[in-house]
């Protein structure tokens, strides 16, 4: 996988997690300062197939949650930050990807259980850049 940090963008290439090439929604749970990656999901479809989320109303889970269910937890309450964004269909350009209220509740929820300490909350606009939203 690739992230750029540098440019104020992040750019996302899979390496066969969706089989599509690009992930449409993804995100990522990171020490922004450090440049370290701890978790990354994406945007999860018919999830009553999967046994995990069977019998999940709707059947689809956000890449926020499925980020942050598939963080160890942390032995020392560290610092983390969640970037989200999203793609167009062909990945070359970043879309917006604002958290709604109901991933924000769950991402904090998680993160507090598993001894993180939630620090900043990123998501892409519709023009591409790096906005910071409220937990």
């Amino acid at each position: 996988m690739f992230y750029d940090f540098n440019n104020n963008k992040i750019f996302r290439q899979t390496t066969g997690e969706c089989g599509c090439g690009y992930a449409y929604i993804g995100c990522i749970a990171c020490d922004l300062k450090k440049q370290k990656i701890y978790s990354s999901g994406m945007n999860l479809y018919n999830t009553d197939l999967n046994s995990k989320f069977k019998r999940c109303i709707p059947q689809v889970v956000h890449a926020e949650e499925n980020t942050v269910e598939k963080l160890k937890v942390s032995e020392k309450n560290k610092p983390i930050d969640i970037v989200v964004f999203r793609t167009n269909k062909s990945g070359s350009d970043l879309r917006m990807a604002k958290s709604c209220t109901n991933c924000k509740h769950v991402m904090n929820k998680i993160l507090i259980q598993k001894n993180w300490k939630p620090r900043k909350l990123i998501f892409t606009d519709e023009n591409g850049e790096l906005c910071k939203d409220n937990w």
